[in-house]
Formats: C-alpha cells, sequence, structure tokens
C-alpha cells in the first residue's frame, strides 16, 4: 500500500507525506497541488485530493485523522456497499470520496457554511474523482438541530472534528442526533489527542449524550502506516449509544466500551 503520494504544482516531491509548497500561504491564491491516496495493496483505488492550504482555514488540508478513517474504510468495504454514509466536518472529504468508491449507495458530505468555500472544494474534489453522481453536498452547522435534507445515515463519519475542546458538546450533539434518527447507525470516528487532558473530556462529553467509544488499535487493520512517527496519538473509535452498546456485548460478548478509549 502506497501512502500520501503527491504530485504538487511548482514544486518537487520529497517524503511521501511531507508537502512543499510553491508560493506563500498568506497569499490570496495559496499554492494548489494534488495528493493521490491509494488504497489496496495492488494499488485498487487511487482518490485524487485538490489541496491549497491557508493558515485561515483548517478544512484545505487532509490532516492525519481522515488518512486513517479511510483505511478503516477500506478495511471494512464490505459494510459500504449499498449503505447511506454522511460525514460531518468533511474537509477535504477523502473519506466521503472513497466511500463513493467503495460502493455507497448515497453519500452525504457536510460541513460548516461558515467556512470559506468549504463546500465548494468538497463538490470540487467529488467531480474531480468522478463521484459527483452518488453524493451530494450539505450545509451543516454543529450545535443546532439537523436540517431534514441530511436523512438518517446508515454510517456516519467523523474525521478529526473533536480537533477544539470548547466544540466537543456541539459534535456530540450531532451525533446524537443522527443515532436517534437511525438507531442501527454505525458511528466511525476518528480522533487526535493534541493535549493529554482532551481524552477525559472526551469521554465525559459522550457519557453527557448517552455514548460511549470503543478504541480499534490502528494495527489491526493498517491505519498506522499512514503516520509519522512522533506525531500526536491517533485513536480510531467505534461511538455508539447506550442501547447499541447493550445490543452489542449480547451479541459479539464485547467488554464495556468506558475503559477502552486510553491514552496509552
Amino acid at each position: 500500500m502506497h501512502t500520501g503520494d503527491e504530485l504538487m504544482t511548482g514544486s518537487s516531491k520529497s517524503d511521501p507525506n511531507t508537502s512543499t509548497y510553491d508560493g506563500d500561504i498568506n497569499a490570496e491564491s495559496p499554492a494548489i497541488f494534488t495528493k493521490l491516496f491509494t488504497f489496496g495493496e495492488a494499488d485498487d483505488i487511487v482518490v485524487t485530493i485538490p489541496e491549497a492550504p491557508t493558515i485561515e482555514s483548517y478544512g484545505t488540508y487532509t490532516w492525519p485523522c481522515a488518512t486513517v478513517l479511510s483505511q478503516y474504510l477500506w478495511g471494512n468495504r464490505d459494510s459500504i456497499v449499498g449503505r447511506h454514509v454522511l460525514e460531518i466536518g468533511a474537509g477535504t472529504a477523502l473519506p466521503s470520496i472513497l466511500a463513493t468508491r467503495l460502493g455507497a449507495s448515497t453519500v452525504t458530505i457536510t460541513d460548516s457554511p461558515g467556512c470559506a468555500g468549504s463546500l465548494d472544494r468538497c463538490r470540487h474534489s467529488l467531480s474531480v474523482n468522478g463521484s459527483a453522481a452518488v453524493a451530494r453536498v450539505q450545509p451543516l452547522t454543529w450545535g443546532l438541530l439537523i436540517p431534514p435534507l441530511c436523512g438518517a445515515p446508515d454510517i456516519l463519519l467523523a474525521s478529526d472534528c473533536f480537533y477544539d475542546s470548547e466544540m466537543f458538546d456541539e459534535v456530540a450533539m450531532v451525533m446524537y442526533q443522527f443515532i436517534e434518527r437511525n438507531p442501527e447507525c454505525k458511528l466511525w470516528c476518528c480522533y487526535e489527542q493534541r493535549v493529554a487532558w482532551w481524552t477525559s473530556l472526551l469521554h465525559y462529553i459522550l457519557r453527557k449524550w448517552d455514548l460511549y467509544a470503543t478504541s480499534i488499535p490502528l494495527e489491526e487493520f493498517n491505519g498506522h502506516k499512514w503516520l509519522k512517527d512522533g506525531g500526536n496519538a491517533i485513536f480510531m473509535l467505534i461511538i455508539a449509544s447506550h442501547r447499541q452498546c447493550k445490543s452489542m456485548i449480547s451479541h459479539n460478548n464485547l467488554q464495556d466500551t468506558n475503559n477502552r478509549l486510553t491514552t496509552s
């Protein structure tokens, strides 16, 4: 599996996971380059992501959580076929676009209407990958009621949405609402621990919304291959309601998830 193969405008490629920009990222028109993300040992699927990172917007860069979450989708691709997949806080929408290539019946890509150009960037990424026919882009503001057009997804994706501790509650509220709409909804979340105490806070906030998280070791699905040494801890989380947890424990002999979200 190749990870993060990049084709950059006006610059040479170096380390596969290192970006070199041709221009000033403070400029009105920052350098644009393309990243190629390949999934599968035989280069089965290649997703093209155009990027134009700026310091004003987090959503113009494909963060490590997006690649790890996408690898989890690849490892569980049979679960995607024929499903309605929805991503919150999509940014460059790598996981969503991969879902369109893995046989999802419908993919809904959401991001904040307040982030300049975020929805247009998602549409552009869909167009570049030929995925527009099975996907739609919708605005979604965290902390508010979910609009009806978002529907009731079978699988909810969240990549690095817990990036600001002041917004943890708003993100959890969105997750809770989607699970209330579809009690069978699977919630796959990739989280980067940027501050040591964030994990305890995240656990507390999820419990507030009657949600519980199970941490999946990255090695189980080769998620660790996308990461550099020395970075923050990345967790692949399966988040479920208390009702879903009881069902899973009953049928699959799972442990209570409270103790599985750790900082180790």
